[in-house]
């Protein structure tokens, strides 16, 4: 810039300063200023030979490298979220944090440059998420990010598509809430998420002082975790209730997050279900919304009524009005009237979870509440089942084919100690009240209903019980089905999707 303008300028002033001279000599000046400037500019601006000039940025290039060198940056592995092994993507720690790295040139060659995230401040779960501000720079959000590739505006793990319906953005989990859309609206925050000090893996944010984790699958309106542990501030927790339209719940209220505790450091929030392949599902819609499930409600109960005979009769402890029980199971089983009754929604895999759980936190507790799909939950923790000391599992105790059942397809607790003698042989069948070996499960509910306890005997029990596992326990009574065939612990390939148009 100096030699094309300031030199022949300068010149031109100079010589109408002396007493001007011809119009042609002027001129001369300025050709001449013009020539040598130009040379210059090329010979200043020139790469050192590296094959050609890009735009001015290898100096700043050069630099910036100099300055990762310096502050001892190297190259680390950092596993994308996945199942337990997932595909490696990299990333580069700051080993000396105190020494910022001046911002690349605004060219193609600084925009593919690996960039270095501060390790600065974990991420709170109490910042503002993406889907409602713009994406923040590592150094302006201060926190450490998660490495994700990029398709279009939005960035996917790189285990895309096997850890779909989850997706990563800045340090932040989503769920994708629709099948067939893959836009801000559609988008459901779950958790802060940073890598692990040691693997660079991605895991959950829990505060310093979590050293155990619970995880309660179908929370419904009211975690029992909550209620039963909150007292427990070294426990952290992970709820998961994936109706949203049925009516307003307060885990995808950003107002009543922060009141639950989901938005701190201690709880995740995941808005899915859970089941052996992740994508989406149809949920059956109940008229008591406590009771939807991804199995078909069924309705024999309604159609011939004296199938409930002898089911809310006698006496128990929990329920000293059965009459009230009764009128709960019928509105269970009846269709939701006035609007549709299925509505689709994601679902994960449990293992998926149980990978982004810190390695050095146990995993204490894991209890479902999916009627009549828990066993189908259970299934989707594969090989991460050993990982979790105490299972319990709802069930049904009745005969197989029995009409009592709440929904079609369901497995009854003598198919699920079966099986779970299969998954996992370390986890042993326990009597609530003792903790020790046993063949009864408490009663959950006068249509049969039953909460059944897994325990490995080499880890702790629970140092406050439960409420719910404070009831009288019950015999298990009837045989497995007999052809019983426990669902598979093994991922299936591809991922279940379904349309807007599976919702009635």
């Amino acid at each position: 810039f100096l030699y094309f303008i300031a030199v022949p300028f300068a010149m031109a002033v100079r010589n109408n300063t002396a007493g001007g001279s011809s119009s042609s000599r002027q001129t001369a000046y300025v050709i001449v200023g013009l020539v040598i400037g130009l040379v210059l500019f090329e010979v200043a601006t020139r790469d050192d030979g590296a094959g050609g000039r890009k735009g001015g940025s290898g100096s700043s290039l050069n630099l910036e490298g100099a300055i990762r060198k310096a502050s001892g940056l190297q190259a680390a592995k950092s596993i994308a979220l996945d199942a337990g092994a997932a595909t490696a993507v990299e990333q580069q720690p700051v080993a000396q944090p105190e020494q910022e790295r001046p911002a690349p040139p605004a060219d193609d060659d600084a925009a593919r440059a690996p960039k270095a995230a501060t390790k600065a401040t974990p991420p709170s779960d109490e910042e503002p998420s993406s889907a409602d501000a713009p994406a923040k720079s590592p150094s302006a959000a201060g926190s450490a990010l998660v490495p994700a590739s990029t398709d279009g505006p939005d960035s996917r793990p790189a285990c895309w598509p096997t850890c779909f319906p989850f997706t990563l953005r800045s340090g932040t989990l989503f769920v994708q809430r629709k099948p067939n859309l893959f836009m801000e609206p559609s988008m459901m925050r779950v958790s802060a998420v940073k890598p692990h000090p040691a693997s660079g893996k991605p895991v959950f944010n829990f505060g310093p002082g979590i050293k155990r984790v619970a995880i309660d699958i179908g929370t419904h309106a009211d975690p029992d975790t909550q209620s039963d542990w909150w007292g427990e501030r070294d426990l952290g927790m992970i709820w998961f209730e994936p109706i949203v339209t049925l009516h307003t719940h307060p885990m995808h209220l950003r107002e009543t997050r922060a009141t639950q505790g989901i938005d701190s450091n201690r709880v995740v929030g995941i808005p899915a279900a859970v089941a052996p392949k992740p994508g989406h599902m149809a949920i059956f819609l109940s008229a008591v919304s406590g009771c939807t499930s991804l199995l078909e409600m069924n309705d024999h109960a309604l159609k011939d009524p004296s199938v409930m005979k002898g089911s809310f009769v006698g006496s128990d402890p929990a329920f000293p009005n059965f009459a009230t029980a009764k009128v709960g199971f019928t509105g269970c089983i009846e269709r939701l009237k006035g609007r549709r009754n299925r509505e689709v929604i994601p679902v994960v895999r449990g293992d998926d979870v149980v990978s982004m759980i810190p390695p050095e936190l146990s995993v204490s507790f894991l209890a479902t509440d999916a009627q009549g799909f828990d066993l189908h939950v259970v299934s989707s923790f594969g090989a991460t089942l050993p990982r979790i000391d105490i299972i319990l599992v709802e069930c049904q105790d009745l005969p197989e084919g029995h009409p009592m059942f709440l929904t079609k397809g369901a497995f009854s607790c003598s198919d699920i100690r079966e099986c779970m003698k299969q998954y996992s042989p370390q986890h042993t069948l326990i009597a609530a009240a003792t903790g020790e070996p046993a063949t009864s499960c408490t009663i959950n509910n006068p249509s049969h209903e039953r909460n059944c306890l897994f325990r490995r005997m080499d880890r702790p029990f629970f140092k406050k019980t439960p409420k719910l596992l404070t009831r009288k326990g019950y015999e298990i009574k009837h045989p497995p089905r007999k052809e019983l065939v426990c669902p598979s612990l093994l991922r299936p390939e591809g991922t279940a999707t379904l349309d807007d148009a599976s919702e009635d």
